[in-house]
C-alpha cells in the first residue's frame, strides 16, 4: 500500500524525481499487466515495506470476516473503527462467488473497501489474487493457510488447487471514484480467513479537496477461473524454469454503484517553529498544516528549498513527526507520506499520522539520512 493522503494537495503522488526512480527500480519487482490488486507504485515505495509488516503480523482470524482492523498492525483510531463495523454488509454475486463488502469508509482523502470472495453454494475452491505466488509469501497469514490445507508454505496457489481437486479461482476487486476525484496511487492486498475464504482490500486515493460530503464509488469485481488440472505441480512455479501457463476457463466481470458518506474534517490546525528551521539537506521549515479525518491525522510541513540544493538530495531522507515526548507518531491508516514540489522552491512535504486528535505540540525532523535534528513547532491557529 500506503499511502495516500493529502487534503489541501492537488497531487499527493507525484512522479518521483528520476534518480530515486532509478534507485527504487533496481529492487523493485514485475508485476503482472493484469495483476488483480494494485498495489503501491513506486513513488509510494517505501510504504511496501509497512504493508509486508502488517501482512506478516496478521494471523488466520477467529471472527467471521476479517476488515481493516486485522489487516493492520497497529490499534486504529476509534473513530474509524466504529464507521467500519457499523457498515451494512451486502452480498454481490460474481459468477460461481459471492464477495460480501462488510466494510466501507472514506474520510476525503482515501476511500477503503473490504470484501470476502467465498463461493457461492458453499463448495471447496482455491480462491486468490494471485495464481502463482506461493501460498506462504503472505507472511504468517499465508503460512496459516497452508497449514489449514495440509501443504507446504512453498506450494503455488494453482497447484494447490491442483493437488487438491478443487477449483481455482483468481479474484480482484477495485474502488473505482469518478476520475476527476481520483488523486494517486490506490494499493490493494488480501488475506485468508479460517475458513479458506480470501478477503480482499483496497484503498482509492481521492483528490480530497474536490470530494463533497458524499462520494459515488464503483465496486467492480473479477473472477477469472483457471484449470489446475492442466499443471503438474510444481510446473506452474514462477520460481523455476517449469514456469507453464495455465489455461483460462472462465471469467466473470461485474460492477455495483454505491455511494459513500464523507464525515467533514474534525479539526485543523496550523504550526510554526519559532523562527524558519534550515535542515541539512537544504529544506527551510515554515510551517506545518494538520487535518484529523475519522481515519487520522495529514500533518505536512512547508517547506522551501534553499539555493544551491537540488530537491532529489533533499528527498533522499523520510520526513517524521514526534509527539511532546519526542516518540515518533507512526504513519496511519493510508500507511503513505505526502510528497508535492511542482512549485520549487516551495515544497509540500509531509505524512497521514496514526492520530486521534492533533497535538499542542510537535517535533518535525528527518529519520534518514541526518538532516539536522529536530525542531518543535506550535499551533497559531486552531479551527
Amino acid at each position: 500500500m500506503m499511502e495516500h493522503q493529502e487534503w489541501a494537495l492537488r497531487n499527493a503522488f507525484p512522479d518521483m524525481p528520476e534518480a530515486c526512480h532509478d534507485a527504487l527500480m533496481r529492487t523493485a519487482c514485475s508485476v503482472e499487466e493484469e495483476k488483480p490488486m494494485k498495489r503501491f507504485t513506486l513513488r509510494t515505495a517505501l510504504i511496501a515495506v509497512l504493508l509486508i509488516i502488517a501482512t506478516m503480523t496478521a494471523a488466520l482470524a477467529v471472527t467471521d470476516l476479517l476488515g481493516w482492523t486485522e489487516f493492520y498492525s497497529f490499534d486504529i483510531p476509534k473513530t474509524a473503527k466504529d464507521i467500519l463495523s457499523a457498515t451494512e454488509q451486502k452480498d454481490y454475486r460474481v459468477g460461481p462467488l459471492t464477495f460480501t463488502v462488510n466494510e466501507l469508509l472514506s474520510d476525503g482523502h482515501i476511500a477503503l473497501c473490504s470484501a470476502t470472495a467465498h463461493t457461492a453454494n458453499g463448495s471447496d475452491a482455491v480462491i486468490s489474487t494471485e495464481v502463482y505466488d506461493w501460498i506462504g509469501a503472505n507472511g504468517e497469514n499465508g503460512r496459516a493457510m497452508a497449514d489449514r490445507l495440509g501443504l507446504a508454505p512453498d506450494t503455488c496457489w494453482i497447484d494447490a488447487a491442483h493437488l487438491l481437486n478443487r477449483p481455482f479461482y483468481r479474484v480482484s476487486m477495485d474502488v473505482e471514484v469518478p476520475a476527476e476525484l481520483h488523486d494517486g496511487d490506490d494499493m490493494g492486498d488480501a488475506l485468508w480467513d479460517e475458513n479458506g475464504d480470501c478477503a480482499v482490500y483496497y484503498m482509492a486515493a481521492l483528490a480530497s479537496e474536490k470530494v463533497g460530503d458524499t462520494l459515488p464509488v464503483t465496486l467492480r469485481f473479477i473472477v477469472t477461473e483457471y484449470d489446475p488440472a492442466g499443471v503438474e505441480p510444481p510446473s506452474a512455479n514462477w520460481q523455476t524454469e517449469e514456469y507453464k501457463e495455465v489455461k483460462e476457463l472462465n471469467r466473470w466481470d461485474e460492477s455495483f454503484d454505491v455511494t459513500l458518506n464523507v464525515p467533514a474534517p474534525m479539526a485543523k490546525k496550523t504550526y510554526v517553529p519559532a523562527a524558519p528551521f534550515d535542515f541539512l539537506n537544504g529544506m527551510t521549515l515554515n510551517a506545518v498544516t494538520a487535518e484529523q479525518t475519522v481515519a487520522g491525522a495529514y500533518v505536512v510541513g512547508q517547506f522551501t528549498l534553499r539555493d544551491g540544493y537540488s530537491f532529489e538530495d533533499a528527498y533522499s531522507g523520510e520526513i517524521e513527526f514526534c509527539d511532546e515526548q519526542g516518540e515518533r507518531i507512526r504513519w496511519g491508516m493510508a500507511e503513505s507520506g505526502i510528497i508535492r514540489y511542482d512549485d520549487l522552491p516551495h515544497v509540500e512535504w509531509g505524512a497521514m499520522l496514526n492520530l486521534e486528535q492533533l497535538p499542542d505540540t510537535l517535533f518535525v525532523g528527518f529519520r534518514y539520512p541526518d538532516a539536522g535534528g529536530r525542531v518543535m513547532v506550535t499551533p497559531v491557529e486552531d479551527n
